[in-house]
């Protein structure tokens, strides 16, 4: 299968201007489109790429800097087969942060959403600083004589 997809993603892609196909060192093939990076692979029916997790996948997944790869969003193009992997049952481009399936495009499907294409990673809770305390007449200053501080209104 990897050698058919190689072949026709050069047959197709090829000589169009602003379309690279790189290999890495582990076999694979990248085609890279104007910063976006993108990787055919096999995927199960939750879309996620059916390989053994190496360090190298898992950090392609997470969107993760990596050598010999270029900067810029990680796309999968996942192909889906049929239960008895005799035929092609689907192919989605597929956005994914580590094993979160962001979004997905199923090529070849009728209609469609639009999509935020590469939304920002959440960043956790945002953490503001506590206020100190209102004083209050309870808790009041005392004054350097011991006493107690400023009066306020209607305790004199």
């Amino acid at each position: 299968m990897h050698a058919f997809i190689l072949q026709e993603v050069q047959a197709r892609f090829g000589d169009i201007p602003g379309v690279k196909i790189t290999e890495t060192r582990q076999g694979r093939f990248l085609v890279l489109v104007e910063g976006i990076v993108l990787l055919f692979k096999h995927v199960d029916g939750k879309l996620k790429p059916a390989n053994y997790p190496t360090p190298e996948s898992i950090a392609f997944n997470q969107q993760l800097p990596l050598p010999g790869i270029p900067k810029g969003p990680r796309l999968v193009i996942g192909y889906r087969l049929n239960s008895l992997e005799t035929e092609l049952a689907a192919v989605h481009v597929i956005y994914l942060v580590g094993d979160e399936v962001m979004w997905d495009y199923e090529i070849g499907k009728d209609g469609g959403t639009v999509v935020e294409l590469f939304p920002e990673t959440p960043q956790g809770p945002r953490v503001t600083p506590k206020r100190p305390p209102k004083e209050s007449p309870k808790h009041r200053p005392k004054k350097a004589d011991g006493t107690e501080g400023e009066t306020l209104p209607g305790e004199e």
